[in-house]
Parts: C-alpha cells; structure tokens; sequence
C-alpha cells in the first residue's frame, strides 16, 4: 500500500479505499495512545464490528488525524495504539488554508430536513452554521434544546467522516 499523503491540506489523507475508517477520537493521542470518542464506540463494535488489530484514522475535529490500530475493545471503550499522525490541516479562512470559512445563516426547517441539510451542508464545505429565528419560524426552530444540539452536533461529526474534511463545522 502506498504512503499516506503527510502534506497539510484541508481535505485530510488520501483514501485508500473503502477500509478507511475514519471516527472521532476522544482527545488528542498521549504516548501514540487513544480511545474512541463514546458516540463512535457502538457504531465501531457494533456496525463496523473493529477488533484488536485493525487500523482506522482518529480524528479530532480540529484539523488532525491519527493512523491507530485497536489494541482493545473494553464495555464502553476502544482503546487505540500505535497512533501516528497522518493529517494536519489549517483552519479553514485562514492564510494558510486551501479553503475558505463558509458561515451559513439559515432558519432550520422541521427536524428531519434540519439534519439533511445539516449532513449536506457539512459535505458541500459549510464550516459554522446559524440557526436564525424568523418571524414565521415555528416552535421547532426558536430554540435548540440541549438533546436536539447534541443530535445536530452528532450530524455535523458523522458528515465530516463523510466528506473527508478535518475541521468539525461550529454550530451558532
């Protein structure tokens, strides 16, 4: 297999192919070690069904990633060694940047069209969303409760796996 692409860009490492598991990881690797952010540890055991020995990129959300291989598989834990960073990109809108900073102002339709444009808005290169209230806004979209933030954040996390891109877009 060749080499990951070490240059900074804003897009992350190459793929290589549909085995490229990229998931969050629960903060910045210590000593080459780390674990899985506790959103990505089901979805890594359960749906993509990890073990001790497989690779994936670990990502941070803040224009890093990781090359890991799973070392463990706890109750509620993936413990990841061997982490070797693969990936850093500026922050989008900066000098160093390929890409810019995209902000878009929106007021959220009903849920389930809130979390497609959310995830598509996230692939097409959005990097901070604002929920705005309008006057014909409905009680859906005047504010975002906690449970319904965490969802969305959820969103944008799961729509950064997608599209390849380092940075988690901020949600206003």
């Amino acid at each position: 297999p060749q080499e990951p692409d070490r240059k900074a860009h804003a897009h992350g490492p190459s793929v290589e192919g549909a085995s490229e598991r990229r998931l969050f990881l629960a903060g910045a690797p210590e000593r080459g070690r780390a674990q899985l952010l506790a959103d990505d540890v089901e979805h890594a055991t359960r749906v993509l069904r990890l073990g001790p020995g497989d690779r994936l990129v670990g990502l941070d959300g803040r224009g890093r990633s990781w090359r890991c291989t799973v070392a463990a598989i706890e109750r509620r834990a993936v413990l990841l060694e061997g982490a070797e960073l693969v990936a850093e990109a500026p922050e989008p809108g900066t000098d160093a940047a390929d890409d810019p900073a995209i902000t878009l102002h929106v007021a959220l339709p009903r849920p389930g069209p809130a979390e497609e444009l959310l995830d598509r808005a996230v692939q097409l290169g959005v990097t901070r969303f604002v929920p705005l209230v309008t006057e014909r806004s409905g009680p859906h979209a005047r504010e975002l409760s906690p449970g319904k933030r965490e969802r969305y954040e959820r969103i944008l996390r799961t729509a950064l796996k997608q599209s390849g891109r380092l940075w988690c877009p901020e949600l206003a």
